[in-house]
């Protein structure tokens, strides 16, 4: 792997599903010859609820997976888990895809970028177990 612009620490991963516009899952090799699936939260932003609130919020809630996903299908996609495990067991840590160009770039920062999520720098203490 080419990790010219990525952090230390950065592995190669499969995303096998797209949760919402902050979270997916990957798909691990585990013993045996069987996947085994890791959930990942993005540590730094936010999306906005595929559940509850307004219309308009589940509306911007669906572009953001749809984006997400989009972002995610047909490159590679690095990950470094920078934290532990939120309260709901799900891993926290960045990802980065690899454009065809040979360039890495941060998922967290587009998704912002484009306006399908937000900076999240107010995490709650008990949020990180």
């Amino acid at each position: 792997m080419d990790v010219e612009n990525l952090p230390a620490g950065a592995e190669l991963v499969q995303v096998s599903r797209v949760i919402d516009g902050d979270t997916v899952d990957l798909r691990l090799p585990d013993l045996g010859g069987r996947y085994a699936r890791e959930r990942v939260r993005l540590l730094r932003i936010t999306a906005p609820e595929l559940t509850g609130g307004s219309a308009a919020t589940r509306k911007r809630a669906f572009a953001a997976r749809a984006q997400l996903r989009s972002l995610l299908v047909g490159v590679e996609v690095a990950i470094v888990r920078e934290a532990e495990r939120d309260k709901y067991g799900r891993t926290l840590a960045r990802l980065w895809i690899r454009w065809r160009s040979g360039e890495w770039e941060d998922v967290e920062e587009i998704m912002v970028d484009e306006g399908f999520a937000r900076w999240w720098t107010a995490r709650p203490v008990q949020e990180i177990q």
